[in-house]
């Protein structure tokens, strides 16, 4: 009986963490605040208002021994030896393009809230003020439609003009996104499997 009670006790923590959500804050004007959270509690936190600037004081000389490359930086270098460059870009962009659709899905279960962009794009110049609000626009509005489908996010909150009568350029960002951990898990392995069985595709073929 204790021991039921006991896995009954891990399942529901487990579930419990499982279906609560990571919370991301930003808001970006003459400041920058990001925060990570999870459960209430503060995981990562940035504030440019309390960063200070730290006096460098000399630090003696030290002769340090070349340090150990890591086991995984190693073994990545190695795998890109034995491929030619050709093949090893259309593994990369295979990779990336598997991240865009499985990334897309997860795109679904993000929810906003208050989110807003204000972007005033200028330059000392006003030509190169219009190409640069034209290259901006670009990125900016096709995020804008992959975000789309995401829970309240309102793509009229999100603003892009150009400033003739000021030569820097002034950004106003900020919202709330929230995340459940359980759609967090599933992409993570859902993206593992997918590679893993295109390289196992690949080692079938004597594609390795």
């Amino acid at each position: 009986m204790i021991g039921w009670v006991i896995a009954l006790s891990i399942f529901g923590l487990i579930a419990v963490l499982l279906m609560s959500s990571v919370k991301v804050v930003l808001d970006i004007n003459d400041n920058v605040f990001f925060e990570i959270g999870f459960l209430g509690i503060s995981l990562y936190t940035f504030d440019s208002k309390k960063q200070k600037v730290k006096e460098v004081k000399p630090k003696k000389i030290k002769i340090e021994k070349p340090k150990e490359k890591s086991k995984l930086v190693a073994t990545l270098k190695e795998y890109a030896k034995g491929k030619h460059k050709k093949e090893l870009i259309e593994e990369i962009l295979e990779i990336i393009k598997i991240i865009c659709v499985k990334l897309k899905k997860l795109l679904r279960h993000i929810r906003f809230k208050k989110v807003y962009l204000n972007l005033a794009v200028a330059t000392a110049d006003a030509a190169e003020t219009a190409i640069l609000y034209g290259r901006l626009c670009s990125v900016i509005y096709s995020i804008v439609s992959l975000l789309d489908c995401a829970v309240n996010f309102d793509p009229k909150k999100i603003s892009v003009r150009t400033d003739f009568t000021s030569e820097n350029i002034k950004l106003t960002l900020s919202g709330v996104i929230k995340l459940r951990v359980w759609f967090i898990v599933v992409f993570a392995l859902s993206l593992t499997f997918t590679v893993l069985k295109i390289k196992i595709g690949d080692i079938k073929n004597g594609r390795t």
